[in-house]
């Protein structure tokens, strides 16, 4: 069984674009490009680009988490 990372860096291997994987897959283009812009900096960093496939599949991925301000919800209604 393959992991999602495997399936969409084999794929991108391949020549697919992003668009296509992420319709084939029905995963959010966003998700794609995470997974393929993280996959390419680690290979970039790397000496040897095998290790650096097999180092990034064998690490969970890496959510960016925001610091926004919480919305707040209110039950008001406004008149016209």
């Amino acid at each position: 069984m393959y992991t999602k990372q495997e399936i969409i860096i084999r794929s991108h291997r391949e020549g697919k674009s992003q668009r296509r994987i992420s319709h084939e897959l029905q995963i959010s283009r966003k998700t794609i490009r995470k997974y393929i812009e993280d996959y390419e900096n680690l290979q970039k960093e790397s000496t040897k680009p095998e290790t650096a496939l097999s180092t990034y599949l064998s690490s969970p991925p890496v959510y960016k988490v925001g610091t926004r301000s919480k919305v707040r919800l209110t039950t008001e209604q406004h008149t016209f």
